[in-house]
């Protein structure tokens, strides 16, 4: 094969990790590489003129093939390339001093080995097996909550079949137990209808309510799903909008009472935990402002562990609006007193509890107590298995990228928008939501093409389930057929990662793309630096 060509991106704190000069160095120094280059940005315009006409097998050393592995797809054109992760697998994870240089040496050695290893039929087999995701335009959206509302408003105003499925008997989610949308200040009921009205009769939308997702299978055109009402429904994606609950908490509740009851009767204490949510705590602050404002001559205090660190913003805007904020827990452990009126004095005496005080363990407080608990996804385990979501300890989207804003789409066709994300205020869910529908309309229109997941030999298979377990995207699938289990792979959800490949040990998992010879050279590789 012909000498490879190396480019080398400096940017995304690359440079300030990683000797480039010592890896332009190296490589220049083997056989098998042509040259050598080192650009400011390799995503750009300015790359992209410099590439312009370069012929040959290409390696980029730069980000994350996920996210930006179409973009050097186009710089390479029909140059055979590879894409090795210098950013997160050397620069964000080790400093210039702990090894990320020699580690990025490795990366690219087996960059380079599969590239020289690589089968020279490779370009036929890949025009040859590449298929269209010819999804149906029909979408089920899994929760009607304000997330789940606007994107299927804003996928029903463009045109597409939506089907939406609430578990509960309301519609409105966090909407129904908060009386105002923090930041704006808008009133929730007037959002919720805003939302709302018109969704069934003028949009057509079909909404399922106390209805649950039973089972998934996936289809030519998306996925065929069963719902807890015997309903069966062919849709091209799916949105999951199940939100997010308090635990151990009762902020949520306190905003629902105070709005349908209308009547509150301070002093208010809010109790904050340790590793408290930086979203609920701003959530209690709103509230507390907004009480503020409505009940000025009220008493409302903070009780914050000396561990949670509290921005200057908090600080301040207690200050301005007479809200204090002390450190320490409710039951004892009092350091100090922060934001008082200088002819205020607090008082806080710590018994045993007493009946009537309303806040256990502090004589003398008559008046309400609101914990602030722990935030956690909505979206059920089972639930999440069934669509292949990576969910984090708390219930949430796994975020692989925790410095860049992740990509929502887990796999072609599902995604997951609003508070089973990550907690955020109601206006960013909103934007989120909008933003979610785009990209649906985006990919049913653009049709994009798929290469065939890694193929699996059923005669050789064993079923051990090693295949299944190293997954990160739940592609292999073990399932019981006459000669015992046999591992079955989903090409809809296959990335070609090459875990399951290198790691059977009967070796009946082949890549339709790569061989066993360009796997073994790039380990090998590895090991010779």
């Amino acid at each position: 094969m012909e000498k490879v060509k190396i480019f080398l991106c400096q940017g995304c704190e690359i440079s300030q990790k990683i000797d480039l000069e010592k890896l332009k160095k190296h490589f220049n120094s083997l056989a098998q590489v042509q040259s050598v280059e080192i650009l400011a940005q390799l995503g750009d315009g300015a790359a992209r003129e410099h590439l312009n006409g370069v012929e040959g097998a290409l390696l980029f050393g730069a980000c994350d093939e996920r996210t930006h592995g179409s973009i050097f797809a186009d710089l390479a054109g029909t140059n055979p390339h590879q894409l090795v992760n210098l950013r997160e697998r050397c620069a964000w994870v080790h400093d210039a001093d702990t090894g990320a240089t020699d580690k990025a040496i490795r990366l690219l050695s087996m960059g380079l080995a599969e590239l020289t290893t690589r089968n020279t039929h490779r370009n036929t087999q890949k025009h040859l097996t590449e298929w269209d995701l010819d999804l149906l335009h029909r979408v089920l959206v899994i929760g009607a909550g304000p997330a789940g509302l606007a994107c299927a408003r804003a996928l029903a105003e463009q045109g597409i079949d939506v089907v939406l499925i609430e578990k509960s008997n309301r519609l409105g989610g966090t909407l129904r137990r908060t009386r105002t949308v923090w930041p704006s200040g808008e009133d929730s009921e007037k959002l919720l209808h805003r939302l709302y009205d018109g969704l069934q009769d003028k949009l057509h939308v079909t909404v399922y309510q106390e209805t649950e997702l039973v089972n998934l299978e996936e289809s030519l055109h998306g996925y065929e799903v069963k719902l807890s009402n015997d309903a069966e429904e062919e849709v091209g994606a799916i949105v999951v909008a199940t939100g997010m609950r308090e635990v151990s908490g009762n902020l949520f509740e306190f905003e629902y009472r105070w709005r349908d009851r209308g009547k509150f009767r301070g002093p208010l204490a809010f109790e904050v935990k340790e590793g408290v949510h930086p979203f609920l705590l701003e959530t209690a602050f709103w509230d507390a402002v907004m009480l503020r404002h409505e009940k000025p001559e009220e008493r409302i205090v903070f009780f914050v562990p000396e561990s949670v660190v509290l921005s200057e913003g908090f600080k301040e805007g207690a200050e301005k609006h007479n809200i204090e904020i002390i450190r320490g827990s409710i039951p004892g452990g009092v350091t100090g007193v922060m934001s008082l009126r200088p002819e205020r004095k607090l008082r806080v005496i710590v018994k045993m509890p007493r009946r009537g005080t309303g806040v256990t363990g502090v004589t003398g407080w008559k008046g309400a107590h609101v914990k602030l608990g722990k935030l956690v996804g909505n979206l059920s385990e089972n639930l999440a298995q069934a669509l292949r979501i990576p969910q984090d300890t708390n219930g949430y989207l796994a975020q692989r990228r925790y410095r860049i804003r992740p990509r929502d789409v887990v796999h072609p066709g599902i995604f997951v928008v609003g508070g089973a994300h990550t907690p955020m205020p109601m206006e960013e869910t909103i934007n989120h939501a909008f933003v979610v529908a785009a990209r649906i309309k985006a990919l049913f229109d653009t049709k994009p093409k798929r290469l065939p997941g890694a193929q699996i030999d059923e005669e050789v298979c064993i079923g051990c389930g090693y295949c299944a377990a190293v997954c990160p995207y739940g592609a292999p699938i073990l399932e019981r057929t006459d000669t015992g289990h046999k591992a079955r792979m989903s090409p809809r959800f296959c990335t070609l990662c090459g875990l399951c490949i290198a790691g059977c040990p009967v070796f009946a998992i082949s890549d339709p793309v790569k061989s066993r010879e360009s796997i073994k050279a790039q380990i090998d590789a590895w090991g010779k630096v």
